[in-house]
């Protein structure tokens, strides 16, 4: 990873995987990219928020580095900053499945994520605040078009959600 890059999230473990597929997948989100990798560290999971707040403990963040370093080696796509359009947010609750959807200049990709959204430490609340800080003006929670990043502010033009 460059120096100038900074790593924000990590998240890689069964919950997660590409819509309308099995298994487990991962996800790194760093200040300039999101990459995204079938090849998780085997038979372990891991979701951490490593940005500039967090408070992970040392040898978490160590695990998340080693994890994100592997994963973006052996990566599947890879979605430049500047390339993603818009990034909707659903939250996964009780008996049924959230997601989160990226749309780039290279299309869409749908992770899906399984898991109980109130876990502090879960995939869902790190993503969200991870995702928030990556693209705060372009990550959205898509039941209430709410940036990420504040989602008391409300408003989200409905075709940005359509198209």
């Amino acid at each position: 990873m460059p120096a100038q890059e900074q790593l924000y999230g990590v998240v890689w473990g069964r919950f997660i995987h590409p819509h309308s597929s099995g298994g487990g997948y991962g996800l790194v989100i760093t200040s300039t990219r999101i990459v995204g990798s079938w090849n998780i560290p085997w038979l372990s999971s891991f979701c951490g928020y490593l940005g500039p707040d967090s408070d992970i403990l040392p040898d978490d963040r160590a695990k998340g580095g080693r994890g994100a370093a592997e994963l973006m080696a052996r990566r599947d796509f890879e979605l430049p900053r500047d390339s993603v359009r818009g990034i909707f947010f659903k939250e996964p609750g009780g008996f049924v499945s959230g997601h989160v959807t990226f749309r780039s200049d290279r299309g869409d990709i749908q992770i899906d994520i399984t898991g109980d959204a109130d876990l502090a430490v879960g995939p869902a609340p790190t993503l969200r605040r991870a995702l928030a800080k990556f693209a705060p003006d372009r990550a959205y929670d898509e039941a209430t078009g709410a940036p990420l990043a504040d989602e008391r502010s409300g408003g989200l033009s409905r075709d940005l959600l359509e198209g």
